[in-house]
């Protein structure tokens, strides 16, 4: 009754005093005008509880060994993962789907297993620090510039998600060979000598790598002397090994041979 009053006096403050120690005493009519059941151990009544999803920070990258190559020839792909975050990178896979214009040779991965035919790298679990790889040979198949994707995912928390795909392009060489052959005499003397010179030129926009010529002298012709303005000339062969010709390269071969029969026409 006590603390009524005080209340209804406007004095809350001492009201609540004496309300609290009724309640401490036992008398459920304070308690219940203080507005609570007393606790006499309120510093066990806060507690928290803490939910941490984890992370994992997978970067991939792709390179390619030979961004130019030839029409036919292999190419290897090298696709690397880094996981530089704070945890266990756990169900990690790597889509690598070869485009049209490459034929699948090989894969060799560190960890793990490659299917050719969903181009699905199967990593498993990546740890903090590591560096799983794969290499996938393929062979160049037609003329163009191939993209060729990788792309990362994993069942664990990427933050950063921005270099979880690469690519490497491949593309073919593009050349435009041409030979030319002129000779100094077209209508030379029984025992003389003629000049013949062949030029391979490369009109193309691209370098030529391996570029060989034919030019194995027919009956009624013999082999005096060849001079190559690049690489060899074998007469036996009638081989001209030229080498690389660069775009807009015209390289030369002048074969000096005598004349010993005469065809008519």
């Amino acid at each position: 009754a006590r603390g009524q009053e005080l209340l209804a006096s406007g004095d809350v403050q001492s009201a609540r005093l004496l309300l609290q120690r009724g309640a401490e005493a036992g008398d459920g009519r304070s308690a219940l005008l203080l507005g609570t059941t007393y606790d006499p151990t309120p510093g066990n009544n806060p507690d928290s509880a803490v939910v941490n999803v984890p992370d994992a920070d997978l970067a991939l990258t792709k390179s390619v060994s030979d961004a130019t190559p030839s029409l036919g020839s292999n190419v290897t792909f090298t696709i690397a993962l880094a996981n530089s975050g704070a945890n266990t990178a756990q169900g990690v896979t790597v889509n690598d789907s070869l485009p049209a214009g490459l034929t699948f040779v090989s894969a060799t991965p560190s960890v793990g297993t490659y299917s050719s035919g969903t181009g699905v790298w199967t990593v498993g679990n990546v740890a903090v620090g590591a560096t799983p790889s794969l290499t996938i040979v393929a062979t160049v198949t037609q003329y163009t510039a191939i993209t060729n994707v990788a792309t990362v995912t994993a069942t664990t928390h990427d933050p950063a998600s921005a270099n979880n795909t690469d690519d490497a392009v491949v593309n073919v060489r593009d050349t435009d060979l041409a030979v030319t052959k002129v000779v100094d005499n077209p209508a030379p003397l029984l025992g003389s000598n003629v000049t013949f010179t062949v030029t391979a030129a490369n009109n193309g926009v691209d370098d030529a790598t391996g570029v060989t010529v034919n030019d194995l002298l027919p009956a009624g012709l013999t082999f005096v002397s060849a001079t190559p303005s690049v690489g060899t000339y074998a007469s036996g062969t009638g081989i001209w090994t030229v080498g690389s010709v660069a775009s807009g390269a015209t390289p030369s071969l002048q074969i000096v041979a005598t004349v010993t029969a005469i065809t008519q026409p």
